[in-house]
């Protein structure tokens, strides 16, 4: 698959590859502290080995069709983070979608860009018709970004507990395909939803 960006190629996202290895255990590293609490395939210390492995797991997964794991880079070609469609449910035309930046790549706008081009995949080339983001109550950036994306707040109980499985208590989003024109009647200059490109 060809990477996907945003049309100022400030943020590139690319399906998770060996080459990248070595850029992602540093990012992960770097983000170890956040990353424990959110995400089940991360763990102290987090080596080269483990990275290697949840690598080849998620470019697996990809082929198997059961989630879909982005590499997030910078305009300089940066490996910034992650973006994933994951707990996929093709017939229902459901998904979770995640992300996380690293600390020294934050506050730039990273995280949303991401997200957005994320979720346009996700309805654009999956076909789903809802994504669930979970936020941490106290993740005051990501609430923005739900919010900015068009989520709207949904029960506990109206969601599966994901694979990220975090011990804390989570506020849900649910985006729907729906929200897509909405974003860009808002705000079309803010999110890369119109004009979104392949590149590489």
């Amino acid at each position: 698959m060809r990477a996907l960006a945003t049309p100022a190629g400030d943020v590139v996202l690319q399906r998770l590859a060996q080459a990248h290895e070595r850029q992602r255990l540093i990012a992960v590293r770097e983000s170890l502290a956040d990353l424990l609490s959110a995400f089940h395939w991360c763990s102290a210390p987090y080596t080269e080995g483990d990275n290697r492995d949840y690598v080849a797991s998620c470019r697996k997964s990809w082929d198997l069709m059961h989630e879909f794991v982005f590499g997030v880079f910078d305009r300089t070609g940066r490996f910034v983070g992650e973006a994933a469609i994951d707990d996929l449910d093709l017939a229902a035309g459901s998904a979770n979608l995640s992300y996380w930046i690293a600390p020294s790549a934050r506050r730039r706008g990273h995280g949303a860009k991401a997200a957005a081009v994320a979720a346009r995949f996700a309805f654009r080339d999956l076909g789903l018709r809802e994504l669930r983001l979970l936020v941490a109550p106290g993740n005051v950036a990501s609430k923005r970004i739900a919010s900015k994306l068009s989520g709207t707040p949904a029960p506990a109980t109206s969601i599966a507990a994901p694979e990220t499985a975090p011990s804390r208590e989570d506020l849900r989003f649910v985006l729907d395909a729906s929200h897509d024109t909405e974003v860009l009647r808002r705000d079309p200059a803010s999110f890369p939803y119109q004009g979104i490109s392949q590149v590489g």
